[in-house]
């Protein structure tokens, strides 16, 4: 199983980011950073979340637990009226969803 360190390196390559832009957009020093990455030093509560969130990776994972390194978002629920128009667009025969679909991108990149 991978420490603290190495899936922080794996969490910047995937980010392609470097430690500069890390500091940076998390607010930690970059002198932590380079602990952090040498092994010398493991984050504090804090600073965990702030990396976990820089990097759009969950703490355990951060941390070296065997979970998904990206939390599973959870989708809202739907309104009625969300819930009718998908049932809509699903009854549409295949060639007429691609037709509304292409109308409400044009109608989204449409400025007003």
């Amino acid at each position: 199983m991978a420490d603290f360190k190495e899936r922080l390196e794996l969490a910047l390559a995937n980010k392609k980011m470097t430690a500069a832009e890390l500091s940076r957009l998390s607010g930690i020093n970059e002198g932590a950073i380079s602990q952090y990455r040498k092994g010398a030093y493991k984050a504090t509560q804090e600073n965990l979340e702030k990396l976990a969130l820089t990097l759009g990776v969950s703490i355990a994972w951060l941390m070296g637990a065997d979970v998904p390194m990206h939390k599973e978002k959870s989708s809202p629920e739907l309104s009625e009226e969300e819930k009718g128009l998908l049932e809509l667009f699903r009854s549409l025969p295949e060639d007429k969803q691609k037709m509304v679909l292409e109308m409400l991108k044009v109608a989204l990149s449409t400025k007003q």
